[in-house]
């Protein structure tokens, strides 16, 4: 199954309870320095987003989904996890299958 990606940042944090503003900007930011300055992707930013206070999981949400190629944040949360696929996935993402799915009371 695929879904634009927009529609992926507000689906996965309602899912599991979790703050869709916070993931949408993070969605949105999360390759803010590549055009300019694709060879120091994912660590122009920091410095930009520490001087406007930034929040550190912001942060680090955006610079982990360079994990392995230019970064050696690995993504650990559900917040962070979403921008490996779509770093590959122009416009459309998979939804991941590696996702856990929500808890609800019950199941």
């Amino acid at each position: 199954m695929r879904l634009p990606w927009k529609q992926l940042w507000v689906i996965l944090p309602k899912n599991f309870g979790e703050d869709p503003e916070k993931w949408r900007v993070i969605g949105l930011v999360h390759d803010l320095d590549y055009d300019q300055f694709p060879d120091e992707h994912c660590h122009k930013c920091v410095a930009l987003f520490q001087e406007h206070g930034w929040p550190e999981d912001y942060i680090r949400a955006v610079i982990s989904h360079g994990w392995g190629i230019c970064t050696d944040v690995e993504p650990q949360t559900r917040l962070e996890k979403p921008c490996m696929p779509s770093t590959n996935s122009p416009g459309l993402l998979p939804v991941p299958l590696w996702y856990d799915r929500p808890k609800h009371p019950g199941h």
